[in-house]
């Protein structure tokens, strides 16, 4: 099957309720969308599965528990990736937040 239905799902709590926007080529569709919380991205990661999305990765910012709540809310039905930075990058990321 060929990928063209993808969903990047990002965290911030200055979302206070979930914003998307759309990035569309001839033969790929990605959304984009910013939520504010990890039930906000529950509902749009079903939303986005009952609309034919094959594939969702979450931002660096889903931990652990979180990951687990997005694809039990989805039962597993499309992949989920979730974003991480390599060690040397994560060292630059905290001194940039540290800032």
């Amino acid at each position: 099957m060929k990928l063209s239905k993808y969903a990047f799902i990002m965290r911030d709590p200055s979302y206070t309720e979930p914003k998307s926007a759309q990035i569309d080529s001839p033969a790929f569709a990605m959304t984009v969308y910013g939520v504010g919380t990890v039930e906000q991205a529950c509902d749009v990661a079903k939303e986005l599965v009952a609309g034919g999305i094959q594939l969702i990765e979450l931002c660096g910012a889903f931990k652990g528990t979180m990951i687990d709540q997005v694809i039990e809310a989805i039962d597993g039905q499309v992949p989920v990736g979730h974003m991480e930075y390599s060690e040397e990058e994560a060292v630059k990321l905290k001194a940039f937040f540290a800032k």
